[in-house]
């Protein structure tokens, strides 16, 4: 219940809701415009979630009916996240990641968000809704309390619950997602940073210190090592047709070591000190980036 909700003496509890079509008669009685009206009509495919708002109704000694929204349902709100199909608008949480992913009309992908966009979406809701309030409706509570942080966050995390999306989600999804940074970053590597040479051998030792270093020329953290495997595996492959390799030695007798055969460094691009792929004090030298 809003903190600034007092109940007065005689007040009804309700669940406003749309009224349903009269299946015998087409008389509808005219609808009420309170808060849980004004966010079921917005938002239809939300119905399956219950009444926005649990609203108390109490008479004016003038003989109106004053209506107040005192509690708000965080299943109803968590599913207003999720997206509407006729506006073309979804979102999802994507939880290998635990990240919110929405549809992007413009590209046609799936594209990463923040739980701070989200909660400013649901508070812009609650706002437009109070401002559209008749004078008998009271809207401090849509203006005030539920706006809160700790009431958008406990919006969120059911939220996580309700749009949860597993890896088989893009599976099945006519719309990829949209490369990350570091894919986006390991895809202009490739292009411009490795070429093909056929006696060559880059190891994923020497290919992670370049590619970190590239990083930091471009002003972005560098990836951690456990993810950089997948990432760079997918580049080189689309780029090069090459797949990753176990069975690598750099010496005779050296031990085998994973990386790519026929691939190497552009000269003047990148250089990584060959170390036998144990690491050590590998140097790296980068060209001048804009």
């Amino acid at each position: 219940m809003g903190k600034n909700t007092k109940l007065l003496a005689g007040a009804t509890l309700t669940l406003n809701k749309p009224s349903s079509p009269n299946p015998i008669s087409n008389y509808q009685q005219p609808e009420r415009l309170t808060p849980s009206s004004w966010f079921a009509r917005k938002f239809p495919n939300c119905s399956a979630f219950g009444s926005p708002f649990l609203e108390a109704e109490y008479q004016m000694p003038n003989g109106l009916t004053r209506i107040t929204p005192i509690s708000l349902n965080t299943d109803f709100f968590a599913a207003i996240l999720g997206g509407s199909s006729r506006l073309n608008h979804k979102v999802i949480f994507y939880v290998p990641e635990e990240m919110f992913l929405f549809f992007d009309p413009r590209t046609q992908q799936f594209r990463e968000t923040t739980k701070e966009k989200l909660k400013l979406l649901l508070s812009q809701l609650l706002l437009q809704c109070a401002q559209e309030m008749p004078q008998n409706i009271d809207i401090l509570n849509l203006f005030v309390d539920f706006r809160a942080d700790h009431v958008l966050d406990k919006i969120i995390k059911k939220a996580k619950t309700a749009l949860a999306a597993n890896e088989s989600f893009f599976k099945s999804s006519p719309y990829p997602r949209e490369p990350r940074k570091h894919e986006k970053l390991a895809t202009l590597f490739s292009k411009t940073v490795l070429e093909p040479c056929p006696t060559a051998i880059l190891t994923v030792n020497q290919c992670y210190q370049s590619f970190s270093l590239f990083c930091f020329s471009k002003g972005v953290e560098t990836i951690n090592r456990h993810d950089f495997n997948g990432v760079m595996k997918s580049a080189i492959r689309r780029e090069f047709k090459l797949g990753l390799r176990h069975d690598l030695r750099l010496k005779p007798q050296a031990p085998q070591a994973k990386g790519w055969k026929g691939l190497r460094q552009c000269e003047g691009k990148a250089f990584v000190e060959n170390e036998g792929d144990l690491g050590g004090s590998a140097v790296a030298v980068l060209e001048n980036q804009s």
